[in-house]
């Protein structure tokens, strides 16, 4: 079976386009999940898809304001692909299989989700504001640490990726990306030289 990587629909090995939203290609065979919720949890089952990352990211807040843990797995992939438009309303979050039920009746409840300024009171505030200052997930913390062993193509990923953010209006996460990016860096650089050292030493 195929997995498409923008709307995640399940299709036949020979398929050459999406049965659900038409994609034209299968960029990932089987897209990356979040973190293992637990033995007990039942593993991850997607709640709703969202139009954007804004909504995806709000709805994620509400859940996890009631203690319902959540994940946007296709939170990089939105970021390397902003620029198509055929990707919005695939962003899926997925929630323990066990929170499904609880999770479906804060969804129901809540048809228009606002922002974290509204939540605060403030009524009138823009919804740019608040995404300017949602962190970065873990996730994509570890994907920005990892990204220089990549060398030319981690660069050309981080660009990407980041240029994504900055088009959206999240700019903590835009400068979280990158700091976690040149962290990266500086990091395996160091390892690359400890490394070399101690070959070098044990071989004399």
């Amino acid at each position: 079976m195929k997995t498409c990587a923008y709307c995640g629909a399940e299709n036949s090995d020979d398929a050459t386009v999406c049965t659900s939203c038409a994609q034209a290609e299968f960029k990932f065979d089987q897209p990356a999940l979040p973190p293992d919720p637990g033995p007990d949890r039942g593993g991850w089952v997607t709640l709703t898809n969202c139009q954007s990352m804004p909504e995806a990211d709000a709805l994620v807040s509400r859940l996890e304001a009631i203690g319902i843990q959540a994940a946007i797995p296709d939170e990089f992939l939105m970021q390397a692909v902003a620029w198509n438009v055929n990707t919005f309303g695939f962003i899926r979050v997925q929630v323990a299989a066990a929170d499904l039920d609880e999770a479906q009746k804060l969804l129901a409840s809540v048809p228009e989700l606002p922002t974290a300024a509204q939540e605060e009171g403030d009524h009138d505030a823009e919804p740019g504001i608040a995404w300017a200052k949602i962190p970065l997930s873990w996730p994509m913390r570890c994907v920005a640490f990892i990204l220089p062993l990549l060398f030319c193509g981690g660069i050309l990923v981080f660009a990407v990726a980041k240029g994504g953010y900055e088009r959206q209006g999240f700019e903590r996460k835009a400068d979280e990306f990158t700091g976690f990016f040149m962290v990266g860096v500086l990091f395996w650089v160091i390892a690359v030289v400890v490394f070399g050292i101690a070959y070098s030493n044990n071989h004399r």
